[in-house]
């Protein structure tokens, strides 16, 4: 995947909308951006992290500063009412298909809006990533597609500054050398297929014992055979219960028949007639009983009321017109009239003695007066009133009378049919009607018990012919489980032989790629550190230690070397690394040429090419590292070239030409 173009709009020093296109084919693979320090650089690889992982992964040297331009936003607030800035980087790469060129691009954008005296901060932003021939993908989706393509852990392999190469070789660096050999590489695959394969082998494993141990020991064919043979001795004795049955069902017809010629018609009618007058009795009984109990409660209670109804009513009658002439004791109290005449105030607020009128009034009130106030009387007189209501229920209760007395004679007359039906019957042959009768509820019995017997064992039966469908399913399943174990035995001695395999072929990978990058290494800055034979041999352990042998026979440590020397080493290590990589994405290198002298530079970019065939590269220099001598040995690789202009608070990006 390479770069097509990146376009940035009002980010930090970057005023407007900023754009750089990399051209690019197998000749010209190279793109370099000029800028001194402070005009942008930092910002400009700020960026691109910020673009593809929403986090600025460089040093910011003001972080207080906001992330949008800071001239834009004055001249938003000069001729905006509302000022709005929409802070934007777009990366767009391409890449090849089976021979179409396809486009994959990545958009973030901020918008910040003021109001009042601030800029608001935004809580999201804006991801999107299209791609050719699929589908739009926004935020969260969008951010595993970029990570897909560029995790962020190996983002420092392929943006870094020069400056801190020699850090590769620190023992003290924030990043493990092997690691990242092995991440770059992607040969760090191989170990989580190594690592996944022993965690399937325990999860096999784990899952074989369970399943070994939920197998169980248990023939469930003996049980079965066991229920079988249960059912064949209650089918036995089911067939025994219905000879019975019909034994007993043939007497019953017998003595049903032998009751029949006993002029059974008339008998039975007879007997039924008896039983109906018989429980006919038992409910007249029982309600005469009930009705009686009813009866006697209310006369007892009603029974003080008739004795004084004719009071009663005379009562009534002389409160009623008392009522009527209003002259029912008044409203008034002694006690009041007594405060009043004691006061020498009335109610009203005249003074008594001062009004001889009211006074005199008032103590005939007050001599007048009954000792029953208004509300005793009242009392009195709807208590009256209640109590002669209940003289309404006397018919209810008259009612009640009568219907004892009818149920009376219904009993009596209940009990001389009783008698006559008795008597009737003993004309008949009793005593062998009682043992007809006997044996014919005898053997009804005995047919009950059979069936409810037989019903019971045909329960039984079903109950043991599920069980041993539950049987069959478990043994079934014990069998389906002991072919899972078979399955999972088979599948556990592949994973493990698999495993024996894949740390074999790990270790040869890994062996491999160590020796390329070796060769690759030494060839590279052999080439261009080569110095009077000063340097017999490049070496790199399997624990990516690298080595020096010099023409002496010393071996000697990268920390070792001089400066020049210790950052061409770690630029040859970095461009072996990168020839193995399998992740097609442009190496961007800040300060590529820091430390090295104008021999050195010459002679490192001479072997850039071979060692970044098909590789595209951004480089960022600085006037001084991009001398004549050093344009002049890589133009023909360059495909591009822009400057960084600064000015307050802008920041442009133009082509660059130098004379």
């Amino acid at each position: 995947m390479y770069l097509n173009y990146i376009e940035i709009t009002n980010y930090r020093p970057y005023y407007g909308k900023q754009r750089i296109n990399f051209d690019f084919n197998d000749k010209e693979n190279i793109t370099v951006i000029l800028a001194d320090n402070g005009s942008g650089k930092t910002s400009f690889v700020n960026a691109l992290t910020w673009c593809l992982y929403g986090e600025e992964l460089h040093d910011v040297k003001d972080k207080t500063e906001p992330l949008y331009n800071l001239q834009v936003a004055k001249e938003k607030e000069e001729y905006e009412e509302i000022p709005e800035i929409s802070v934007q980087v777009i990366m767009n790469f391409f890449y090849m298909e089976k021979g179409i060129k396809k486009e994959f691009n990545i958009s973030r954008e901020l918008k910040f809006e003021k109001w009042g005296d601030n800029w608001n901060i935004p809580l999201n932003d804006y991801l999107i990533v299209t791609e050719t021939d699929k589908d739009i993908l926004e935020d969260e989706l969008a951010q595993y597609r970029i990570n897909n393509v560029l995790p962020k852990d190996m983002f420092h392999y392929f943006f870094f500054n020069g400056a801190t190469l020699s850090n590769y070789f620190d023992n003290n660096a924030d990043f493990n050398l092997k690691n990242s050999v092995e991440e770059i590489s992607q040969i760090s695959l191989i170990d989580k297929v190594c690592d996944h394969l022993v965690k399937t082998s325990d999860d096999l494993n784990k899952n074989f014992n369970k399943k070994q141990k939920n197998s169980g020991t248990i023939n469930y064919y003996n049980k079965i055979n066991k229920n079988n043979q249960e059912i064949h001795n209650l089918n036995t004795k089911k067939k025994d219960l219905s000879n019975s049955m019909k034994d007993a069902h043939i007497n019953i017809i017998r003595y049903e028949d032998k009751l029949s010629a006993i002029d059974s018609e008339k008998v039975n009618d007879l007997i039924n007639a008896r039983d109906n007058y018989s429980k006919q009795k038992n409910d007249l009984t029982d309600k005469i009983q009930y009705n009686t109990e009813r009866y006697e409660k209310k006369v007892l209670e009603l029974y003080p009321i008739v004795k004084l109804s004719d009071m009663l009513f005379e009562a009534y009658d002389i409160v009623d017109k008392a009522k009527e002439k209003k002259s029912a004791p008044p409203n008034i109290e002694k006690p009041l009239l007594q405060d009043i005449l004691n006061d020498d105030m009335c109610i009203c607020g005249v003074k008594l003695s001062e009004n001889p009128e009211c006074l005199k009034e008032i103590k005939r009130r007050l001599e007048n007066i009954s000792d029953l106030t208004t509300g005793q009387f009242y009392d009195e007189y709807f208590h009256i009133r209640e109590l002669l209501k209940k003289m309404y229920e006397i018919p209810k209760i008259n009612e009640l009378k009568k219907d004892i007395d009818d149920d009376e004679k219904n009993l009596e007359e209940c009990n001389i049919k009783l008698k006559g039906i008795s008597d009737k019957l003993s004309k008949i042959d009793e005593n062998s009607v009682n043992l007809y009768e006997k044996e014919l509820k005898e053997n009804k019995k005995r047919y009950a018990n059979y069936e409810r017997e037989k019903e019971y064992i045909i329960k039984k039966i079903e109950q043991l012919k599920k069980e041993n469908e539950t049987f069959e399913k478990k043994q079934s399943q014990k069998e389906e489980m002991e072919g899972e174990l078979k399955e999972l035995s088979d599948k556990l001695d592949f994973c493990n032989e698999a495993i024996k395999i894949g740390n074999s072929l790990n270790k040869k990978i890994k062996n491999h790629i160590r020796e390329k990058i070796n060769k690759n290494t030494k060839d590279q800055f052999t080439n261009i550190a080569w110095d009077y034979n000063k340097y017999n041999d490049v070496i790199v352990n399997e624990d990516y230690e690298i080595e020096i042998t010099k023409s002496s026979g010393n071996i000697i440590k990268p920390d070792d070397l001089s400066d020049g020397e210790e950052h061409l080493l770690a630029l040859s290590f970095i461009m072996a690394l990168h020839s193995l990589s399998g992740f097609e994405v442009p190496l961007i290198i800040d300060a590529a040429l820091e430390s090295l002298d104008k021999t050195k530079r010459i002679e490192f970019i001479k072997g850039l090419h071979k060692y970044t065939y098909n590789k595209q590269i951004v480089f960022l220099f600085t006037d001084s590292q991009y001398t004549k001598d050093v344009r002049r040995n890589m133009l023909e690789h360059v495909a591009e070239e822009y400057g960084l202009f600064p000015s307050e608070n802008k920041t442009e990006i133009r082509k660059y030409d130098k004379q």
